[in-house]
């Protein structure tokens, strides 16, 4: 008898699964045990009082990849470095297990500890660092999602936005209105973005910021999701207090890096300007709009199908 992909993974996502059969839900995120959010209606919500295992969420990936991967699944770290870590660890050093990397949905952001999960669901900060490859039916062709978020409470804030290529603000598909703060702010839609996502805690600052674009295809088939670490920023230091005495500052500043060496570390000069705004977003207390991605100017329109086509030809170039 041959078993089909829910009977696989409906067993170890029980908590969810009335989510995952629900046909007025169009998409479930899971950023982390207890950080599940979905979309209705093209309205992103928090879900409450669900809880799912580190252990339950690496089986369901498991039997979500090996599938669809066939030979070139590995398992074992392969699948676990897409999940937040079980530990106290905190952040890696520096890290290429995101670099060529390929699925249809990328979650692999900063690698947070449970703990520190735990520290941003307390503190009423819900940001979402996945992003997906969608399909345009009318346009036949593929874009890549985000939705910006985040925010601060306290000394903590965590936010993630996103770019194009060259540095400048992607364009905001749509605006999200939620009714609490520190959540979701913008959905963004393009052929290749740029995810820039930031954690900060008082005056240290943790920074990654990676390149999603469609793989090459042919032949009707669906493309992956490639991922690329551009930059990654581990124990930055900026000495000014932006949600207090230097406030005025936030928007202007960002924080130095360092090699293991002691070495400081430039960040790449087309992304300064996200850097500083995504470095005052993390002192934004209570946040509930948009710190770097835009709404179209008037008269500006969006990619028609055969910019997006083009754009997606060349994906290849740097």
């Amino acid at each position: 008898m041959t078993t089909t992909g829910f009977e696989l993974i409906l067993p170890f996502l029980q908590p969810i699964q009335h989510l995952i059969l629900d046909p007025e839900i169009s998409e479930i995120m899971v950023n982390g045990a207890d950080s599940v959010f979905i979309e209705r209606a093209g309205r992103v919500e928090g879900v409450q009082g669900l809880t799912l295992s580190p252990k339950s969420l690496e089986v369901a990936v498991t039997n979500i990849a090996r599938p669809v991967l066939g030979g070139m699944w590995q398992g074992g770290d392969s699948c676990r470095s897409w999940l937040p870590d079980s530990g106290d660890r905190g952040a890696p050093s520096s890290g290429g297990h995101l670099v060529n990397s390929t699925s249809s949905r990328s979650t692999v952001g900063l690698r947070l500890s449970q703990g520190a999960l735990r520290v941003l669901r307390e503190r009423g900060i819900f940001s979402q660092s996945s992003v997906s490859l969608e399909h345009r039916h009318f346009a036949k062709c593929y874009v890549v999602r985000g939705l910006e978020s985040g925010g601060a409470a306290g000394d903590v804030g965590h936010y993630v936005t996103f770019a194009r290529e060259d540095g400048r603000p992607a364009e905001c598909f749509r605006p999200v209105e939620t009714i609490g703060v520190n959540g979701p702010h913008a959905v963004v839609l393009a052929p290749v973005l740029v995810r820039i996502e930031m954690l900060g805690k008082a005056s240290t600052y943790e920074l990654l910021i990676t390149q999603h674009r469609p793989s090459q295809f042919s032949n009707g088939t669906r493309p992956l999701l490639e991922a690329k670490i551009l930059f990654r920023g581990v124990h930055g230091r900026l000495e000014l207090d932006l949600s207090g005495k230097d406030k005025a500052r936030a928007g202007t500043v960002l924080p130095a890096f360092c090699s293991r060496s002691g070495e400081e570390v430039g960040i790449p000069r087309r992304f300064r300007s996200a850097i500083r705004a995504v470095t005052a977003a993390v002192h934004c207390t209570g946040c509930s709009h948009s710190h770097y991605t835009k709404l179209p100017t008037k008269g500006e329109e969006q990619n028609t199908p055969a910019e997006s086509a083009n754009t997606l030809k060349a994906a290849g170039a740097d």
